[in-house]
């Protein structure tokens, strides 16, 4: 019925306020922002914006989520299609990415990048189809190792190559 439907509409309201209230990360919903020497800042306010700042289209669909310390990039970057998909999935410290994803828009991963425990840079591309197409290595913006894949995840190539190699399906 309405009246129980409603009911549980507010009960996840109040729980979703709680569950942002508990935690000390501010969350501002299609903020006014501006930019002063690369630091964000919210309009109105003096001190550069932490928490998380999430956008929104007109039918309230979810754009992005992007956490930020101290007016920097810090913690987790989200994009999403008009789908709902993830477009676009980061990690930063100190504005630094420590992880990039990138994906197509049926949810498959088109390209991962991110940095190994040997302090290596790690690129692996994805065909439309979810087989690998391409993985590399490098380390000072020397590659170190390539695979290159036929769509159907087979080696085309395994050694050194050109890093500008794209994916064409």
């Amino acid at each position: 019925n309405q009246k129980g439907q409603d009911m549980k509409k507010i009960v996840s309201l109040i729980f979703l306020l709680l569950s942002v209230v508990s935690f000390s990360e501010r969350l501002v919903i299609n903020p006014k922002l501006y930019i002063d020497s690369g630091i964000i800042f919210i309009n109105g306010e003096a001190d550069a914006y932490t928490g998380t700042l999430v956008t929104k289209d007109e039918e309230g669909r979810l754009l992005s989520s992007v956490d930020y310390k101290n007016g920097r990039l810090n913690g987790k970057a989200v994009f999403y299609y008009p789908s709902g998909c993830i477009e676009y999935l980061a990690e930063f410290v100190d504005e630094k990415p420590l992880s990039i994803t990138l994906y197509y828009t049926n949810g498959n991963i088109y390209q991962k990048r991110y940095i190994d425990q040997n302090n290596n840079e790690i690129l692996e591309e994805y065909y439309l189809n979810g087989e690998k197409a391409k993985e590399y290595i490098s380390k000072n913006e020397a590659i170190l190792w390539n695979n290159i894949y036929y769509s159907s995840g087979n080696i085309k190539k395994d050694e050194f190559s050109d890093p500008e190699f794209e994916v064409l399906e």
